[in-house]
């Protein structure tokens, strides 16, 4: 399963399957993606476009948006090579980090990622929850 992890703590660091992203083209693609790590529910596209760009004309948003999804998909590869050890190897789809239509836009539920936040707010909820 390909893993996506991030640091959010301290200074920024993304890595996926070990291998470190030096870098995103802008802090909106940075952004864009620390919000969905967060918040995994869908979001409409108008929403996220008024959070990143408030106040842009809809049609320059719209267009920033698909830019922003477009470079995390350079930096964040849906397809990855496997070798299978029968000496084929090839690129086989995988489950997509995100889940995107012309609505919404969403971090998908099966994808593998490891966040520092995620892992906070469980020990915070564990220990909400814990008789003393």
């Amino acid at each position: 399963m390909n893993t996506l992890s991030l640091s959010l703590f301290g200074r920024f660091q993304a890595s996926w399957n070990g291998r470190a992203i030096p870098g995103f083209r802008t802090r909106k693609v940075q952004a864009l993606l620390i919000y969905l790590v967060a918040e995994r529910a869908a979001h409409r596209r108008e929403s996220l476009m008024e959070l990143l760009w408030p106040g842009m004309p809809e049609r320059s948003a719209r267009q920033n948006l698909r830019q922003i999804l477009y470079n995390l998909q350079q930096e964040i590869p849906d397809m990855v090579a496997v070798d299978e050890g029968d000496g084929l190897t090839g690129n086989q789809p995988v489950a997509p980090l995100l889940l995107a239509n012309r609505q919404t836009i969403q971090l998908n539920p099966q994808a593998d990622v490891v966040s520092d936040i995620r892992q906070f707010s469980g020990h915070l909820q564990h220990v909400q929850s814990h008789a003393h």
